[in-house]
């Protein structure tokens, strides 16, 4: 589902930018060497926001400004989620350790190199992970794992971001996902989770997905998961012998522009599926939070 932004909640998501900021600098204790990407997220923000005030937003896209708008509202919208559902933690050292990583990153997302990767990798970890603290869940910053959610229940993921460039680059992403699952297990009780951001397979050139209102943005994602979860089926569902391995979180987040408002925002869909060696007994709690997961997705 998308988020929606009145005029306020435009100027809002500013102020929400530069609070998400405080904290990753004095409450985490990063230190932000080059601060040029920020500053150019902030210049870009305050463009889209008077623009949508003016209704201009279309002009503003007209003028060749559709990369900058993608890359700041969407990267600061991310930072914003990660904030919003981490912020109650007091300081720690892991967690410092991944922002101060994700503050490194290119520009934007089609500048990213082989070495670049890794800041919008945690980047990604980083939003799931504060996705499943808005469903009260406690987050452990130092698992080997990339996530590791207090359900009570120790839940390992293991996220995944495939450019998807031929089918034997996402099975080796989705193989190598379970087998760091089955690594990382230490206890009877532990389960887990494969995340697979499809964001860089769909829209690879970070193009902004234009929808001609709200419910064919929401028929595009489904259908978007639907077909690559149905693509892959034969490589996920029997990928790990591991019983406590539970299943596979699809997820996509892209920019969205809604014409018939006129709206610039940030869509984010997920699907959850379960492997063939899911034990039944853990239905109840794969579906606990799975649902959970999709309520916080929309939770602003």
């Amino acid at each position: 589902m998308p988020y929606f932004h009145k005029t306020l909640e435009y100027k809002k998501i500013r102020g929400e930018f530069d609070e998400a900021l405080k904290w990753i600098v004095y409450d985490q204790k990063v230190k932000i060497a080059d601060t040029a990407r920020l500053n150019k997220y902030k210049k870009d923000i305050d463009l889209i926001t008077e623009s949508f005030y003016k209704g201009e937003m279309k002009k503003l896209l007209e003028k060749g400004m559709e990369p900058d708008m993608i890359s700041a509202f969407f990267e600061a919208q991310q930072i914003i989620d990660i904030w919003k559902g981490l912020k109650d933690y007091p300081y720690n050292k892991s967690l410092s350790e991944r922002l101060a990583r994700i503050m490194k990153g290119p520009h934007k997302t089609t500048e990213e190199k082989q070495g670049s990767r890794s800041a919008r990798d945690l980047g990604y970890e980083l939003w799931l992970a504060s996705r499943f603290a808005l469903c009260d869940y406690k987050i452990e910053f130092e698992s080997k794992s990339d996530i590791c959610v207090l359900t009570p229940e120790r839940l390992l993921v293991e996220c995944k971001r495939p450019e998807g460039k031929t089918d034997d680059s996402l099975y080796r992403n989705l193989k190598k996902a379970f087998r760091q699952l089955e690594d990382s297990y230490k206890f009877h009780d532990e389960r887990g989770i494969a995340a697979v951001s499809i964001n860089k397979i769909v829209r690879p050139e970070e193009k902004l997905l234009y929808s001609k209102d709200i419910n064919s943005l929401n028929a595009t994602f489904v259908k978007f998961l639907e077909v690559f979860a149905d693509k892959t089926l034969h490589w996920w569902s029997k990928a790990s012998s591991d019983k406590r391995t539970l299943g596979v979180i699809f997820s996509i987040e892209l920019p969205c522009y809604i014409k018939d408002l006129e709206q610039l925002t940030v869509g984010r869909h997920i699907l959850l599926a379960t492997v063939d060696t899911q034990i039944e007994q853990d239905s109840s709690y794969f579906y606990k939070i799975a649902m959970g997961l999709k309520k916080s997705i929309v939770r602003t």
